[in-house]
């Protein structure tokens, strides 16, 4: 047979063999997250894995894709006015895409929600697989090393709450990039142009979801040009990081155009979230968090450590950091490969060596960041989330080590001994306490009142009749004492055919509106939301110390009427109380102050 017919043969072999590797890679994700999760029956995915705190942010955003196409506006809710994240920067395009997708086959905020979050496991899986091969690992060692890596405590702790830190897919491709600038090796003649491409692709999706992986991503494109550029003694490496570097900006602020734009007709809004200096302190990076165990670890004095330490310190997001032995093993080498004479240069382990230290200075509580957060710029304050790139270099570094030390072995032998450090490092990672099945008729339970009790308002007044939300609570991010920040979202969630309160970004005079009548005196503030045309009033007894006891004794004198009502919530219909209102006044003194009530908003 000629050889210009057996090379296409050949081609074809060895990209259906690539093809099949990264199917098996992203199988595995899958199964192993299932497991984790324990997601066994269909109807786990009708209800949301988490609907706490963020989550219900987020599902708020698919739910308005469902409603108006796309995240950014909802006339569903924040009324009086139109609801709009322009004035809170969310610039995750390709999240929102792969979303967007999502749509196509299903109307179901809490499927899509939910299948989200599962597609991000074989995502990560194949976006570290690409790049743990090209870096030199053996398919059996990149492929353990990327399940590893998807199956972080970090993936499991985020979850949906922070459902688009649970979707790192794109920091291995910045890792791929600066390791590339590290050794010199970013441009070759004979792949040249389609090397771009790939690189130009990476640097898109780098700048499309969100600022924190962007960052990073920046942040160590920086530390490979310069540490190239100085042991060179050239600048092409710095000014091929520069480029990069620069189109990642570039693409952020692409992704950012329609705040700018909003920002532009409309004026700055400080008041929409203000970041203060001492969190940068408080949601630092802690190396003790890396390598101590997971909350809840399956081992039971492995959880009394972990547990202790955060019984005596101070704990938020940043304890999703851990790494689990596999990784803390991997992280020891790295710190240990600065201080081991080397006999050759192993530029991936000395690349990872480096990140890792330039990201931890930056990172820790006390470092480099700190320094930034007061001179420059506050608004990036949670550094812990560097972490998972620190998670890529030190399981990288594990496996490169055991290649290293099986480099002899047969590869049947490699293939084993990696399955089984899989099957271990899975087992470490992850707590039962992330298992989905065991809460399941709880938020069952719950979803199913929610979902009842809005039917029934959507059922009692005219579509899109506006239904005011109390206690007030301000948009994004309220500080309230009882009530979690996205609570209200609980309505629109459920009800499809009112519109609501909630949502309207805060310091805007809608918001600036909502609060003033909400301090009011009960009386007059029901006339006010006569006045400007809203049908009902929906409170949460969660937001009160008494239960919403003495707020609803009044609305029972004064409307003169009993709520619809479950355990946490009461709705008030207010059209029998405007009804009487209307009777009260003349068509013209009616009128004057219908007009009046507008002004304060549309004026």
């Amino acid at each position: 047979m000629s050889v210009e017919l057996v090379q296409p043969i050949l081609k074809t072999r060895s990209l259906l063999r690539r093809s099949g590797i990264y199917l098996f890679a992203a199988l595995l994700s899958v199964a192993s997250s299932l497991f984790v999760l324990q997601l066994w029956k269909p109807e786990l995915l009708q209800i949301p894995f988490q609907f706490l705190r963020d989550d219900i942010f987020y599902a708020m955003t698919i739910k308005s894709m469902l409603t108006t196409g796309w995240y950014l506006t909802n006339p569903m809710i924040g009324a009086p006015g139109i609801h709009t994240l322009a004035d809170f920067p969310t610039p995750e395009g390709l999240n929102y895409l792969l979303i967007k997708l999502l749509t196509f086959f299903s109307s179901n905020w809490v499927i899509i929600n939910n299948l989200f979050f599962l597609l991000t496991f074989p995502l990560i899986t194949l976006s570290a697989l690409f790049v743990m091969r090209r870096l030199g690992l053996r398919t059996p060692y990149a492929i353990s090393a990327s399940l590893l890596f998807a199956l972080l405590p970090y993936h499991f702790m985020r979850g949906t709450e922070h459902l688009f830190l649970s979707a790192y897919y794109t920091p291995p491709l910045a890792v791929w990039l600066s390791s590339l600038i590290y050794t010199d090796e970013l441009i070759s003649e004979e792949k040249k142009y389609r090397q771009l491409f790939g690189y130009l692709l990476a640097c898109i999706f780098l700048g499309s979801t969100g600022v924190y992986y962007a960052y990073f991503g920046c942040f160590f494109l920086l530390i490979s040009g310069l540490i190239a550029s100085f042991r060179l003694k050239q600048l092409r490496p710095l000014a091929h990081a520069s480029v990069l570097i620069l189109l990642i900006t570039t693409t952020l602020i692409a992704n950012l155009y329609p705040n700018l734009a909003y920002r532009i007709q409309n004026g700055p809004n400080p008041h929409a979230y203000n970041r203060q200096i001492v969190e940068t302190e408080l949601y630092g990076l802690k190396i003790a968090q890396l390598i101590l165990p997971i909350d809840n670890d399956r081992i039971a004095p492995l959880a009394r450590i972990k547990k202790a330490y955060t019984t005596h310190n101070i704990c938020n997001e940043n304890t999703t950091a851990t790494l689990g032995l596999i990784g803390s093993i991997g992280f020891f080498i790295l710190i240990a490969s600065l201080f081991k004479e080397k006999k050759e240069k192993v530029f991936t382990i000395d690349a990872f060596t480096h990140f890792t230290l330039s990201g931890l200075l930056l990172a820790t509580v006390g470092g480099i960041s700190s320094v930034i957060t007061v001179v420059l710029y506050r608004e990036i304050r949670c550094y812990n989330r560097i972490s998972v790139y620190l998670a890529f270099f030190a399981i990288g570094a594990f496996f490169f080590a055991l290649q290293k030390i099986l480099e002899k072995k047969q590869e049947p032998v490699a293939w084993i001994f990696c399955m089984m450090l899989t099957a271990f490092g899975i087992f470490n990672q992850t707590s039962r306490n992330f298992s989905l099945a065991t809460t399941f008729p709880a938020r069952k339970q719950a979803f199913i009142e929610d979902k009842a009790f809005f039917t029934h308002v959507d059922q009692q007044l005219a579509p899109e009749s506006m239904i005011f939300q109390l206690p007030y609570l301000a948009f994004p991010e309220g500080d309230h004492p009882s009530l979690i920040s996205y609570d209200h979202f609980r309505a629109p969630l459920h009800s499809n055919l009112q519109k609501w309160s909630f949502g309207t970004i805060k310091g805007r005079p809608t918001d600036v509106w909502q609060r003033t009548i909400s301090q009011m005196p009960l009386t007059e503030m029901l006339k006010e939301l006569a006045y400007m045309g809203f049908s009902g009033l929906y409170l949460n007894r969660n937001g009160y110390a008494d239960q919403g006891l003495e707020i609803e004794m009044q609305l029972f004198q004064i409307l003169q009427q009993a709520p619809f009502e479950n355990k946490t919530a009461s709705f008030w219909d207010l059209r029998p109380f405007i009804q009487r209102l209307k009777q009260s006044k003349s068509a013209d003194e009616w009128n004057f102050h219908v007009e009046e009530a507008k002004k304060q908003i549309f004026r």
